[in-house]
């Protein structure tokens, strides 16, 4: 049988997540990071175990983190400490073998969230859609945490309706590790 994938996209008025949501409230905050956490949750509902069994993930993320491991020390840019960084990445990989796998956005950060007037949040900007660990989606949190705790901590809450698990905190910084690494590369790109 042919499966396919459709996707529809609408236009949604709004601002630009980074622009607006630093300038609200703690609670208005919080309260988006809430909902954020719930349309990640929607968003990784869509759950592919048949995937997880072959654990096509785990062999996709261990090159793509070697590859840019790589890249990176080919790229000429440092930064002090970079070599416990790679070390930690190389000795942790075993994280990422038989986790879950499902829909995931791909680039889920405060440039891809739009706020309405009415306080909702739309999620734009599906060009790197694909499947994989869900909580891969978290990478980013850093750059959420620092321009809102309030949301990053909201964003939590909301996906994982309270406290987050105590195995999500290792699996995020492997995640977060490996983001660090690759962020560096593509703004020596962009440089």
């Amino acid at each position: 049988s042919l499966e396919k994938v459709y996707l529809i996209l609408e236009w949604c008025d709004g601002t630009d997540g980074f622009a607006v949501i630093p300038t609200m409230t703690k609670v208005e905050q919080y309260n988006l990071g809430l909902q954020s956490g719930k349309i990640l949750q929607k968003i990784h509902s869509l759950h592919i175990p048949d995937q997880e069994k072959d654990d096509l993930w785990a062999n996709k993320i261990t090159n793509q983190i070697r590859e840019r491991i790589q890249q990176y020390k080919a790229s000429g840019y440092r930064f002090d400490g970079d070599e416990a960084v790679i070390k930690y990445l190389e000795e942790n990989l075993i994280l990422v073998k038989c986790r879950p796998q499902s829909l995931r956005h791909g680039d889920y950060h405060f440039g891809n969230i739009i706020v309405s007037e009415e306080m909702s949040l739309t999620t734009i900007d599906w060009d790197s859609f694909g499947y994989g660990d869900p909580w891969e989606e978290f990478q980013q949190m850093a750059w959420f945490a620092a321009a809102s705790p309030f949301f990053a901590i909201g964003q939590l809450h909301g996906y994982f309706n309270g406290d987050p698990p105590i195995d999500f905190f290792p699996i995020l910084a492997f995640y977060m590790s490996s983001c660090a690494i690759s962020s560096i590369v593509y703004a020596g790109r962009k440089a």
